[in-house]
């Protein structure tokens, strides 16, 4: 068997070996939110025996391995749905952040996996009290929020965040992905307010680290780094 990505297994199996319980092994060292697909040849291989399958002792099949959008929303939804503080374990945490990775990434998800996802997204707002080491996940978490939520209502909502200390670079990293799908809508002078507003927020964190003698790190730096990036698309 043989992956697109050039890796190589050579498995051993009885003629009578179910295709179910092939992929079954196969899925155990499949990424989080991934599914797998076998192919032989051109044809994909999902249930009966590899016997039926025409799989002879020199067959070579084909493990296809792709992101599964759905999964990531999934994920997403239950675990915002049981959502009280940042008392997740470490490990749910790592898996929450790679769910939210792939939401705000993926080109692909589905309108239903879209609005579903919005609503839920929106009525958690941000994740406000977000440790140090959770940053990354706010960071994902922001992203995910600007590209499903409802644009014209968030957009207001966001640049009143702007004014919030805490929230204030996760609102600049939604607007950034909520701006652009508004910008038909906006006059020249409120995408110009916009861009000062965000421009301002940026310039007193950097002003307030030197003069606090802290460190730039307590920007702190994943969300100042995004927020910046955000500043370039607007301008």
């Amino acid at each position: 068997i043989r992956s697109m990505g050039g890796v190589q297994w050579i498995h051993q199996l009885k003629p009578e070996t179910s295709v179910q319980e092939l992929l079954l092994v196969l899925a155990r060292d499949l990424p989080g939110f991934h599914v797998g697909k076998l192919f032989h040849g051109t044809v994909e291989l999902r249930s009966g025996v590899l016997d039926e399958a025409g799989i002879s002792q020199d067959s070579e099949l084909t493990y296809v391995q792709t992101a599964s959008p759905a999964l990531a929303v999934q994920e997403v939804c239950e675990t915002l749905a049981a959502w009280k503080a940042w008392k997740t374990s470490a490990k749910q945490t790592c898996r929450f952040h790679a769910a939210l990775e792939l939401v705000a990434e993926h080109s692909e998800i589905e309108a239903v996996h879209g609005k579903i996802l919005g609503s839920i997204l929106f009525k958690k707002k941000f994740p406000l009290d977000a440790p140090k080491e959770a940053e990354k996940v706010a960071v994902a978490f922001s992203r995910a929020f600007g590209r499903f939520c409802d644009a014209k209502v968030a957009l207001p909502q966001l640049r009143a965040l702007l004014c919030r200390e805490q929230a204030a670079a996760t609102a600049i990293i939604a607007l950034g992905e909520v701006a652009p799908r508004v910008m038909s809508d906006l006059q020249g002078d409120q995408m110009v307010e916009i861009v000062r507003e965000v421009v301002r927020e940026i310039g007193e964190w950097l002003e307030f680290c030197p003069a606090t003698g802290a460190p730039l790190s307590e920007g702190p730096p994943v969300l100042l780094g995004h927020a910046v990036l955000v500043e370039c698309r607007f301008a």
